[in-house]
Order: C-alpha cells, then sequence, then structure tokens
C-alpha cells in the first residue's frame, strides 16, 4: 500500500512523512556532540512503521505493537524474534480514526497487551483543538495507554490544537 519516497513495505528503515524523525529526536535526540536535545539522554531506540505519507491502518498499528512484544532483525520474520529485546517505552505520535478503519475498541487489546509485557505506551492526545472531550481516536483514550497532549514551545502552556479530557466516546469519562 501507498508508499511515498520509502515505497511499499520498504526493507530499510525509513520515514516517508518525517513525523517519527520529528517525534523519536523529541524523545531521544543528540547531535553526537554537545547538544543533547531529547528528553532521554543516552536511551536506544528501535522503531516500526506503521504508515505509508501519514495514513495508517489498524492492521499494521497492530503489527507494530505485536513487533515491540518480541523485535525481530529487518528482513527477519516474527519466528525471529527476541522479547528480551521488547522496548520499555514506546512512543506514538499517531491516532486511529475512523477513516483508516477503527472504532472505540479497535486496538483496545493490543495496546493491553503492551502493558501487560510492562511496555509503557505513550501516546498522542490528538490535534483537534481546545475543547473538553477532544480524545477521539484509539489509542488516546485507552486507560492502558499514557497519552500525552502538546504545549507551546518554550511555555507549559497547552497548544491551542492539543486534545483534551475526560474521556467520553468510551463512556468512562476518565
Amino acid at each position: 500500500s501507498g508508499g511515498g519516497i520509502c515505497g511499499p513495505d520498504s526493507p530499510q528503515p525509513c520515514d516517508d512523512y518525517f513525523h517519527g524523525s520529528h517525534t523519536t529526536g523529541t524523545a531521544i535526540g543528540d547531535d553526537g556532540g554537545a547538544n543533547q536535545i531529547g528528553m532521554a539522554h543516552g536511551a536506544k531506540w528501535i522503531a516500526c512503521r506503521n504508515m505509508d505519507v501519514g495514513v495508517g491502518t489498524p492492521a499494521r498499528y497492530i503489527e507494530c505493537m505485536e513487533f515491540f512484544l518480541a523485535p525481530y532483525p529487518v528482513g527477519g520474520d516474527p519466528s525471529q524474534g527476541d522479547p528480551t529485546k521488547a522496548p520499555d517505552i514506546t512512543i506514538n505520535s499517531w491516532g486511529c480514526p475512523t477513516s483508516e478503519g477503527c472504532s472505540v475498541n479497535t486496538l483496545q487489546a493490543a495496546v493491553e497487551g503492551q502493558a501487560a509485557a510492562g511496555i509503557m505506551m505513550v501516546v498522542a492526545a490528538g490535534n483537534y483543538g481546545s475543547s473538553c472531550s477532544t480524545l477521539l481516536d484509539p489509542p488516546s483514550f485507552y486507560e492502558a495507554s499514557y497519552t500525552v497532549g502538546a504545549l507551546n514551545t518554550g511555555t507549559d502552556t497547552i497548544a491551542f490544537f492539543s486534545s483534551r479530557g475526560p474521556v467520553t466516546v468510551d463512556g468512562s469519562g476518565r
């Protein structure tokens, strides 16, 4: 499906939308010199491409969550997975809207599987604006995920575009 500059199902690591590279830099960025820009200095990382040009599918999202349970080499397959290489934390700056085929419960079991395996799944709140109850796309509203919003650069004020709670889409009111 899709492809962008990476081509469909690229066998090499590739980010044709550049958002994954950006968010990874926010988490662990380092210029190799004296400028530490990420939050987790010295962290190691692995990645799983779950979108083509910024659009994903429930199957691709679930495939990546399964990969993180037991990562395997580039070009390998799940039978080569090694649970000892599972990450402690994953960063997920994406949501799965109904236009991609998600409903309220579509990703819930996979997200709960991450938590059960001891993987903290940090997810984006979304960009649906400043009103209350704008956590609309999974996995942003699951109890098993850790949802974060956006701040205005250099401040501690919530960005106008950042989604907010409480969660009402699933009826929980959390």
